[in-house]
């Protein structure tokens, strides 16, 4: 089994792959520790796995089960769980290299393709799914708030407008960005536009700033959508 796979891929496989279910069980709270989420809930874990094909636990049993099990140990989180670290280390040694590969094949947050097929574009879209498929959050959030800046500024320079969005010389960050393209009158906007930016901005400010917070996956997947639909209103100025 190849953890560096989408996570899409890695259930598909890891509900075939030998062993009990929770064995199975723990492999996926592997996974998602190895992604930087620091405790699995059960109820959510389950219900990915029977999506992907594992057959539909009892919870009772299966509830019962784990808390007799010495692989985990409760999260903060009602209802969550983590493994015990002889079991992480063990679960790293067989899967941790796989793990760390590049994968070939990025679980898209943002299609390139859809992109200005120019490599700066191209590269950080590839940074970006790259670093969320390899539950870099930080780095991933990090970028998906570069990849705004240069659409942002891409708009006016090819409008022949880019001293509008320049300050001393330089290019304005993104919150400057932001606040003069929902100002612009040049440009339509819906209606979800100013949240969806606000959203994006909040997610990857922490990421780059924030000194105490760590992004997780659910910060990723919770702008994902408003991220898709605001590359898409963007990318109809190019």
């Amino acid at each position: 089994m190849e953890f560096s796979k989408s996570r899409d891929r890695f259930l598909e496989e890891l509900v075939d792959s030998e062993g009990s279910r929770l064995e199975q069980f723990a492999r996926l709270v592997w996974y998602n520790e190895s992604r930087g989420e620091r405790q699995t809930l059960v109820a959510d874990a389950l219900v990915e796995l029977e999506a992907a094909g594992m057959p539909r636990q009892n919870s009772s049993r299966f509830l019962r089960a784990l808390a007799a099990s010495p692989k985990f140990v409760p999260g903060r989180a009602l209802g969550s769980v983590r493994l015990v670290s002889s079991e992480s280390d063990e679960l790293s040694r067989q899967f941790g290299a796989e793990r760390r590969q590049v994968p070939t094949v990025f679980q898209e947050f943002v299609s390139s393709g859809d992109l200005p097929q120019r490599k700066p574009f191209l590269k950080v879209a590839e940074q970006l799914n790259g670093c969320y498929e390899l539950g870099f959050y930080d780095a991933a959030a990090t970028m998906a708030r570069r990849l705004l800046e240069m659409l942002l500024i891409e708009i006016y320079i090819g409008a022949g407008r880019s001293a509008d969005v320049k300050r001393d010389g330089s290019f304005l960050m993104l919150d400057g960005l932001v606040t003069k393209y929902l100002g612009d009158s040049s440009f339509s906007h819906g209606r979800n536009l100013a949240k969806d930016f606000a959203a994006i901005k909040a997610v990857g400010d922490s990421a780059s700033h924030d000194r105490s917070h760590i992004s997780t996956r659910s910060d990723l997947d919770g702008i994902a959508f408003q991220y898709r639909r605001t590359v898409s209103a963007l990318l109809g100025y190019l």
